[in-house]
């Protein structure tokens, strides 16, 4: 599992895996990858399957059921509560810096040039 550092300084765990199959028109391969750290990626066979034998194609079958379910339950609501959590943190930094801004009327330049402008635009005709 790779970790994930926010500005309260938790880390709340990412579940990195994923699986993937290789296959042929006769062999089936699952595998599973994933990321250790920022550095260290991993994949591992999981099961090669023969096809063509009855057996395996159910045992195929099951497994790939299985991580369909595991990646629409578990594995799905856990991608939704991160992303939740890290919009709820970007909005509460873009508000915590829109409040620390100065507005542009506060600052000194501004309201310079603009003090110039208007007073270039004021003529006395005679």
């Amino acid at each position: 599992m790779a970790e994930m550092h926010c500005k309260n300084d938790l880390i709340h765990p990412i579940d990195s895996a994923a699986f993937s199959i290789a296959m042929s028109d006769t062999k089936a391969r699952l595998y599973i990858s994933w990321k250790k750290n920022e550095l260290d990626y991993y994949i591992a066979n999981v099961e090669n399957f023969l096809l063509h034998d009855p057996e395996h194609f159910l045992k195929f079958r099951k497994y790939v059921r299985n991580i369909i379910d595991w990646g629409r339950d578990r594995r799905l609501e856990g991608i939704r509560k991160s992303l939740d959590y890290l919009l709820e943190e970007s909005r509460e930094i873009a508000s915590a810096a829109a409040k620390s801004s100065v507005p542009p009327s506060a600052d000194p330049a501004s309201s310079a040039i603009t003090s110039s402008r208007s007073s270039s635009k004021t003529c006395k005709t005679s």
